[in-house]
C-alpha cells in the first residue's frame, strides 16, 4: 500500500461564482484573552478520586507564583458538577450540568509484544471496554510500526472498537534493531580484552577485533536511533492528531520501554573491556560515542506537545528486565547487567512521560487491569483549572496545582506552552481525518478531477480547493487588497496509513479597482495527489492567515468509482 502524498501544487486562481452582495470592510478593536486550562486528578492516599472540592480549595501556581484562577469546574462521570471562579456563586453555575467527557487513544507499539504477551494484553482491554466506552465520547486505536496507522478512527460503536483490536492482535511484530543487538552483545561479551593479550601480535588482534565491534555497534546504534526517532515522531503525531479536540485526551500506551540513549548498553560493554586502549582507537570517553546517537531531545519534545495539548498518557510497559537479560542469555553478568539497567533506564523515560502529562504507569506487571482501573477512575472525576495570560506571564513555564487537605494528592501536567506554531492548520486537518467533524466557515468546496492510472498501480487525481473571496479578509496595501491562505492536505488508506501533511500558500492581490467584483468570485488552489487502489479519506484545511479563520473537510475517494 502506498501511502497518499500530494505530487505537485501547481497554482493559485481566480474563478468565477455566484455574485455576492459586497459588504463594507469593518476593523473592529478586539482584546484576546488567553486562558490555559489546567487538567487535575485529585486523590486520597489509596489512589480513589476525591469528589466535592471548591475553586477555594485549590491554589494554581506558574514559576512558583501563585497566580488567579479565572476558570474552574469539577468533572464528574461525564458531567460538569460545578463551574464558575467560584462553586458557591450561582451566578457562576452556567457550565454546571453540561456533558463533558474525555476522548481515549489506544496506542499499541506492536514491535514490543510476544503474542502470548499481546493476547492477554489486549484480553485486558476488551475486558474493560464498555467501561471505557461508558467513559468517554470516543475511543480510537491505533498502532506503530514503520509508521503511525490508524484502526479505527474515534467511535462508541462497541463492534468496531474490538475488530479493531482483534485486528492488533494479529499484528505484533518485532524490532528488527532490537533483534539483532542480543548476538551482538553475547560476542562482544564473549571476545578477549587486552588483559588476555600475550603478545604484541595478539594485541595487535584484540584491537583490529575492538575496532570491528565498534564499528558494528556503531551500525547498530543508528538503526536503534532511527527506530527511537521514528517512534517518539508517531506519539508526537498522535498528540497533534488529539490536539484540536475539546477538552481532556487521555493516550492508553501499549509497548515497551522510550528508548533515547541508543545502543548504551552495547557501548558499555564496549568501554568496560577496551577502555584500556580505547584512546589508540580514536575514542576519549563513553560519552563521546552515546553522545552521537542520543535522542532525548525528541522525548523532551513531545512531553511538552502533549503538555500544550492537554494530553495525558497512561502506559503499561511489557518488555521488562526479564526480556533485555533473556536476549543476553550467553553473556557475561556485566553484559547482562548493563542490559538490565538500559531497560530500567527505558522504563523509567516511559514513566516519566506519564507522570510528566498527568497520567500513570504500569511497569513490571504482566497484567493491565490496575492500569485500566486507575483511568477509568481519571476519566470519570477530575478538576479543571484556567488562568488568564497576561504580560506578566511567561509564554512557557512550571506548573503546580496544590490542594488544601491532608493527604491528598494531586496529578497535573507539569508545563505549559503558550507559544503560537504554524501547526495549528494541520493538527485540524488531522484530527478532521479521524472524527470527521470539520468545520467550515469560509465556506471551502472541493472539486475532484477525473483520476489517471499510473504505471506502479497507483492513481493520480487532481483536485480544486476554492474559497468565495467575500469570505476572506483583505487588507489595503497601496493600490491593491492583500490577504494569504495557507493550504495544507492529508489523507488516511484504507489500511489506516496517514500521509505526511503537505502543506503550501496561496497569497491573494486584488486591485482596488476591482475589488468590488472580485466579491463575486472564487479563490483556488489546484494540486495533484497520488494515492493507491482502494478507498482514501482525504482531510483538507484551509486557513485566513489575516483573520487567522480555519475551515477543515473530509472527502473520500474511490479510484476508479469518483469521489
Amino acid at each position: 500500500m502506498v501511502a497518499p502524498r500530494v505530487v505537485a501544487a501547481l497554482f493559485a486562481c481566480l474563478l468565477p461564482a455566484a455574485p455576492v452582495a459586497a459588504q463594507d470592510a469593518r476593523f473592529d478593536e478586539t482584546i484576546e484573552v488567553r486562558v490555559i486550562n489546567v487538567d487535575a486528578v485529585v486523590t486520597g492516599q489509596n489512589g480513589v478520586p476525591v469528589r466535592g472540592l471548591a475553586a477555594k480549595e485549590f491554589e494554581l501556581l506558574v514559576d512558583g507564583q501563585t497566580v488567579p484562577i479565572a476558570y474552574f469546574a469539577a468533572m464528574e462521570d461525564g458531567v460538569v458538577a460545578r463551574a464558575g471562579p467560584s462553586a458557591t456563586d450561582a451566578q457562576d453555575q452556567v457550565d454546571a450540568g453540561r456533558t463533558t467527557k474525555p476522548f481515549l487513544a489506544l496506542v499499541w507499539d506492536q514491535r514490543a509484544f510476544r503474542p502470548k504477551d499481546a493476547s492477554r494484553v489486549l484480553g485486558g482491554v476488551i475486558d474493560r471496554l464498555p467501561a471505557l466506552i461508558e467513559a468517554t465520547r470516543g475511543i480510537m486505536v491505533a498502532r506503530q510500526s514503520r509508521t503511525l496507522g490508524i484502526e479505527q478512527s474515534f467511535t462508541s460503536d462497541g463492534e468496531l472498537i474490538r475488530a479493531a483490536i482483534d485486528r492488533l492482535d494479529d499484528q505484533t511484530a518485532v524490532s528488527f534493531a532490537r533483534g539483532e543487538r542480543g548476538l551482538l552483545l553475547s560476542s562482544l561479551a564473549r571476545a578477549p580484552g587486552p588483559e588476555d593479550a600475550n603478545s604484541t601480535d595478539e594485541m595487535r588482534l584484540i584491537e583490529e577485533q575492538a575496532n570491528r565491534f565498534l564499528n558494528q555497534i556503531n551500525l547498530q546504534a543508528l538503526q536503534e536511533r532511527q527506530e527511537a526517532l521514528g517512534g517518539l515522531a508517531q506519539l508526537r503525531q498522535m498528540v497533534n492528531l488529539l490536539a484540536t479536540l475539546p477538552g481532556r485526551k487521555s493516550v492508553l500506551y501499549l509497548g515497551g520501554g522510550i528508548q533515547t540513549r541508543p545502543a548504551e548498553a552495547l557501548y558499555r560493554v564496549w568501554w568496560d573491556k577496551y577502555r584500556t586502549i580505547a584512546s589508540r582507537l580514536r575514542v576519549p570517553s563513553f560519552g563521546s560515542q552515546t553522545n552521537l546517537t542520543d535522542v532525548t531531545s525528541g522525548f523532551v519534545a513531545l512531553t511538552r506537545e502533549a503538555n500544550r495539548q492537554r494530553v495525558a498518557f497512561y502506559v503499561h510497559d511489557v518488555s521488562g528486565v526479564e526480556a533485555s537479560a533473556a536476549s543476553v542469555e550467553h553473556s557475561s553478568l556485566e553484559a547482562i547487567g548493563f542490559a538490565a539497567q538500559e531497560s530500567i533506564d527505558q522504563q523509567h523515560n516511559l514513566l516519566g512521560l506519564a507522570t510528566s502529562t498527568g497520567g500513570l504507569g504500569n511497569l513490571h506487571l504482566t497484567t493491565v487491569d490496575p492500569l485500566i482501573e486507575a483511568l477509568l477512575r481519571d476519566l470519570r472525576s477530575y478538576y479543571s483549572l484556567g488562568f488568564a495570560m497576561t504580560d506578566a506571564i511567561p509564554e512557557q513555564g512550571k506548573i503546580e496545582v496544590r490542594v488544601r487537605g491532608t493527604g491528598l494528592r494531586v496529578r497535573h501536567f507539569d508545563r505549559f506552552d503558550d507559544t503560537r506554531g504554524a501547526g495549528d492548520l494541520e493538527r485540524a486537518a488531522m484530527s478532521t481525518l479521524l472524527t470527521n467533524e470539520g468545520t467550515n466557515p469560509l465556506g471551502v468546496s472541493v472539486e475532484v478531477g477525473a483520476f489517471e492510472r499510473q504505471r506502479g498501480g497507483t492513481y493520480v487525481v487532481p483536485l480544486l480547493i476554492t474559497v468565495p473571496i467575500s469570505h476572506l479578509t483583505l487588507l489595503p496595501e497601496a493600490d491593491r487588497h492583500v490577504g494569504r491562505l495557507t493550504v495544507v492536505v492529508m489523507a488516511r488508506s484504507a489500511d489506516g496509513e496517514l500521509s505526511p501533511p503537505a502543506t503550501g500558500e496561496v497569497p491573494i492581490e486584488i486591485a482596488n479597482a476591482e475589488l468590488l467584483a472580485a466579491m463575486g468570485r472564487l479563490a483556488g488552489y489546484r494540486l495533484r495527489m497520488e494515492i493507491s487502489p482502494g478507498e482514501q479519506t482525504v482531510a483538507i484545511g484551509l486557513k485566513d492567515e489575516v483573520a487567522r479563520t480555519l475551515s477543515t473537510l473530509n472527502l473520500v475517494l474511490q479510484p476508479g468509482q469518483g469521489p
